[in-house]
């Protein structure tokens, strides 16, 4: 969950950011042999050498499905029906229409006048008062924290304030305009690409007479045409200068003075980051071909492409290494990061294939012994029996406890336990049907506290009562993720929920999972990173360190409750889409939270064997709620759901040293979801714990868990293959 706290920020300088332009081709050919005079041959790259075919899935694996690209609507509610609420009366600065970006890399630039610092890889940016500066970020390992955090390397400093506008975005490049404060002269554009080794940048007369500065030492060589700067004889740039453009440099003075006649608006700079192993001949080679947009196309549910305007280099991140396919990299090339090292890639498309695993659609009770579901049967009779009515207010833990029932539904029903599965299913029935004539008949006739506004300011619905800074888009695929999936297993053992409720439940998933780019009430996928391979959890971003996910776990419910869903109502691109999301966040769970991927990075001096709290900036063993090591890895659990069968894929011997690292087997803080990972490990001890402490009386349940459940995960993990 998020929570606003002080920003910790890197070293301040006036900024300027003129933010305009389109994610569209408008560049015109620069012959790259008047910048560099050679080209790299071939040679110097070798095919990329990936990871074996994907995992073998635990379970029966439909063929993929290809996903359709112009994905059929799904029926939502009009939000021009709804209350229009927004906490946003002032401050978001757009140049564009249509939805706000919110839980972005680059988010932060639509709720300042420059930004905070945002994380690209391998370059981080940042929009100060008069300058947009860049720092490729070097690594600080502490016992408890990762920092790559930012520090400027270069800036292009401006003659006047100035305001950072976002143009367009598209799933890995954002545009950003840079105007005057004031007067609102557009005075640059700046076309940012993830994973790219060079930043393009456009600038208008008014922009003219800008200085690139950069602090400490430097050493500076070249021509007026481009100019490599190495800064404390650590970090290498180059800056280029296209049309009519010239540089002019001055190592005391640590700046380089761009001048021209200014012919035409719209003349091109460029700056490159020349990674270890590559020379600045090799930089040179594509330093002009401004490329100033990316496509990214999800082909099935384990292919994907991103395609370049033009033949450029491009940096891939660790878990991108593991499933690139037939593209010429060259290992020697690379970015230490603290996502790991990145590599360089030559060429104009890249080619994906991720792992398609198919995850379990519920514990299936059938594989269970008669003694087995005689237990079951008397927990899920307990536990009804005990449910006076919801308690919590807010969309998340309300959520949580609809699902807790959700799951005592669907056992039941499997149980034939028909008294009792009638009785939740009219409990559930009735709390969706508040939920859903609360929100359609506001703002007058509101009958209870639990509703849901369209915010058409963002464009986006917020549920009510809020929590965790909702209302600002923090955390709503964690929250909505819980409503989702409780949806989903009631809809499937009751028809006439989906026709009564299911304009109301794919409102929900559009506002975190739409995947339709048309639909311009909702963002596209709003809290997925697709360069990254996992979503970010702070709606606005106003942090020094960039954005953050803790729960990586709950992240990983949203998409597959979404894919839940969309089977159920036949919904196939959806459930395509949101089926290679599932595989994706729980891919980079594995490698850059619990440590335990292939490739997972590694750093010495840091101490805990996973990480809790991830930043564009830095990674960390903390949480926004507790110190306690056991918060810090149930964060990471939180829900166990059929398809958490993804952990099963981490090794005995690193859950054992994660639980080594909590207070498990004590009864602490989130006890049931230690148990829970243990038994992934070792279901038979998990099974003699739990009967031991449930006839003890001793078990101490999250509020969106169970008794019930916790046993039928435990089972569930014993029996797997058998479920499966």
């Amino acid at each position: 969950m998020v929570k606003k706290t002080d920003n910790r920020r890197g070293i301040r300088i006036i900024a300027v950011l003129l933010l305009t332009g389109a994610l569209t081709v408008a560049a015109c050919w620069f012959g790259y042999a008047y910048l560099t005079g050679s080209s790299i041959p071939s040679e110097d790259f070798t095919e990329q050498v990936v990871g074996a075919n994907p995992s073998d899935v635990l379970g029966e694996k439909d063929d993929p499905a290809t996903t359709d690209n112009t994905p059929k609507e799904i029926d939502v509610m009009d939000v021009s029906t709804l209350k229009q609420e927004t906490a946003f009366t002032e401050g978001v600065y757009s140049a564009h229409a249509g939805p706000i970006a919110t839980n972005q890399w680059f988010t932060s630039n639509y709720f300042r006048q420059g930004s905070e610092n945002f994380f690209g890889f391998p370059l981080a940016y940042n929009v100060s008062e008069n300058a947009f500066r860049i720092s490729y970020p070097r690594i600080n390992v502490q016992p408890q924290i990762i920092f790559g955090s930012f520090s400027q390397d270069v800036a292009l400093v401006f003659d006047r304030p100035i305001v950072s506008r976002v143009k367009a975005y598209s799933e890995l490049s954002v545009t950003l305009e840079l105007s005057s404060v004031g007067t609102e002269e557009l005075l640059a554009t700046i076309y940012l690409t993830r994973g790219s080794l060079y930043v393009n940048i456009s600038l208008t007369e008014a922009g003219s007479g800008v200085l690139w500065e950069t602090p400490g030492t430097i050493e500076l060589t070249g021509t007026e045409q481009k100019k490599y700067l190495t800064r404390n004889n650590d970090t290498k740039f180059a800056i280029y200068a296209l049309d009519n453009l010239i540089l002019t440099g001055s190592e005391d003075r640590n700046q380089i003075a761009v001048g021209s006649d200014f012919a035409v608006d719209g003349e091109r700079l460029v700056v490159g980051v020349l990674p270890e192993g590559m020379t600045w001949a090799q930089l040179d080679r594509y330093a002009a071909q401004f490329n100033m947009s990316s496509d990214f196309t999800l082909t099935s549910t384990e292919a994907s492409r991103v395609d370049f305007d033009k033949e450029t280099y491009w940096a891939i991140l660790p878990h991108h290494q593991q499933s690139i396919r037939g593209a010429l990299c060259n290992q020697d090339m690379r970015f230490q990061t603290i996502r790991g090292a990145m590599i360089v890639c030559e060429g104009k498309s890249f080619d994906f294939i991720s792992e398609a695993t198919v995850p379990a659609e519920q514990i299936n009770v059938g594989t269970f012994t008669e003694e087995e579901k005689e237990v079951l049967r008397r927990l899920v009779r307990e536990e009804t029996e005990a449910f006076a009515d919801f308690a919590a207010p807010d969309t998340y833990f309300r959520g949580k406890e609809i699902l807790r029932l959700a799951y005592l539904y669907d056992l039941a029903v499997q149980l034939t336990m028909d008294a009792t599965s009638d009785s939740l299913k009219s409990t559930l029935r009735r709390e969706f049907a508040n939920w859903r004539t609360n929100t359609i008949v506001a703002p007058d006739g509101l009958n209870g506290e639990q509703y849901f506004v369209y915010d058409n300011i963002i464009r986006g619905v917020v549920g009510h009562k809020t929590s965790f800074g909702s209302e600002r888009f923090n955390d709503h695929h964690f929250h909505y993720g819980y409503f989702v999936h409780a949806a989903a297993i009631i809809a499937r053992h009751d028809e006439s929920f989906v026709a009564d409720n299911g304009d109301f439940v794919n409102t929900l998933v559009s506002d975190y999972a739409n995947i339709n780019a048309s639909n311009q009430d909702f963002s596209l996928v709003r809290s997925f990173d697709f360069y990254e391979g996992h979503s970010w959890a702070a709606g606005e971003s106003l942090f020094g360190d960039g954005n953050n996910q803790e729960s990586t776990s709950e992240a990983i419910q949203a998409y597959y409750a979404a894919y839940l869903w969309a089977r159920t109502i036949g919904a196939d691109a959806l459930a395509n889409k949101n089926l290679w999301l599932f595989n994706q966040e729980t891919a980079s769970a594995r490698m850059y939270w619990l440590l335990s991927g292939e490739g997972a990075p590694t750093y010495e001096g840091y101490e805990p064997s996973a990480v809790s709290l991830l930043w564009g900036g830095k990674a960390e063993w903390a949480t926004w709620f507790s110190g306690e090591p056991e918060a810090k890895l149930g964060i990471q659990l939180i829900p166990f759901t059929p398809g958490s069968t993804y952990l099963n894929k981490i090794s005995n011997e690193n859950i054992k040293r994660h639980l080594a690292e909590t207070a498990f087997p004590e009864q602490k803080l989130f006890y049931d979801l230690l148990l829970m990972y243990y038994a992934v490990a070792d279901p038979q001890d998990a099974e003699r714990i739990f009967r031991t402490q449930e006839a003890a009386g001793l078990l101490e349940l999250d509020g969106g868990n169970s008794k019930s459940y916790l046993f039928a995960w435990i089972l569930f993990q014993k029996y797997v293959e058998k479920n499966d």
